[in-house]
C-alpha cells in the first residue's frame, strides 16, 4: 500500500502534464502521512464530485503534502483535519482545515514569503508554502489562507480543470479572482 502511494505521489512513470484524479492524490498523500497522523489527529473527508484535471500531478501532490504537513504540525495535541473538495464554474477547490494553533494576523501577510514558516511558537526558514503558492500559479490557480489564532487555519487551492489548456509559464502567472469560491466549501 505504501509503495503504491509513493508511486502515485511521485508519478514517476507518467508524462508530466496529464489528466489526474485529485482524490487519488489526496488519498496517496494521506497514506504516506499515516504515521504522522497516528491516533492524535482525526481526518474528516468531504469529497465532492471532481472531473479529471489536466495538471502536473506530482506538483499538485507536493502542494497537498505541504499543506497537510503544516496542518499536522499546527496541532499540538489532539485535533482534526478536514479535507473538502468541490467543483464549480470550471474551478476545482481543495480546502484543508485544521484545528491547530492558528496564525496571528500580523504573520498572515508574510505567509507565502520564501523563508517564512511557523511551527509551534517559533518562526523558521522554509520553502513549503512559498513553493506551494508558485505551483498553484503554475496551474493558473491560487493558494489562499484564512486563520484565527487558537482556532486553526484553512488553506484553499483553487485552479481550473480545463483539459484543453496547459498552465501558464511560471513567470507572469496571474491570480484568479478570489470571488470564484465554490458554494459549500469553507466556512
Amino acid at each position: 500500500k505504501i509503495l503504491g502511494s509513493l508511486k502515485n505521489f511521485a508519478r514517476l512513470d507518467e508524462a508530466p502534464f496529464q489528466k489526474a484524479d485529485i482524490h487519488e492524490g489526496l488519498e496517496s498523500v494521506l497514506t504516506l502521512l499515516e504515521p504522522e497522523l497516528n491516533a492524535r489527529i482525526e481526518v474528516v473527508k468531504h469529497y465532492g464530485e471532481l472531473p479529471a484535471v489536466a495538471c502536473f500531478p506530482g506538483e499538485l501532490n507536493q502542494v497537498i503534502m505541504n499543506l497537510l504537513l503544516n496542518a499536522i504540525q499546527a496541532i499540538p495535541e489532539k485535533g482534526t483535519i478536514t479535507i473538502e473538495t468541490g467543483f464549480c464554474s470550471g474551478q476545482v477547490q481543495v480546502s484543508i482545515t485544521d484545528t491547530g494553533i492558528g496564525i496571528p494576523p500580523e504573520q498572515m501577510e508574510r505567509l507565502f514569503d520564501p523563508v517564512f514558516t511557523r511551527r509551534g511558537a517559533r518562526v523558521k526558514a522554509g520553502l513549503g508554502l512559498f513553493t506551494s503558492y508558485h505551483i498553484m500559479q503554475h496551474h493558473r490557480g491560487i493558494l489562499t489562507a484564512e486563520s484565527e489564532p487558537g482556532k486553526g487555519s484553512t488553506f484553499r487551492m483553487t485552479f481550473p480543470s480545463d483539459l484543453d489548456q496547459q498552465p501558464m509559464e511560471k513567470e507572469g502567472a496571474e491570480e484568479p479572482s478570489s470571488a470564484s469560491r465554490c458554494a459549500g466549501l469553507g466556512k
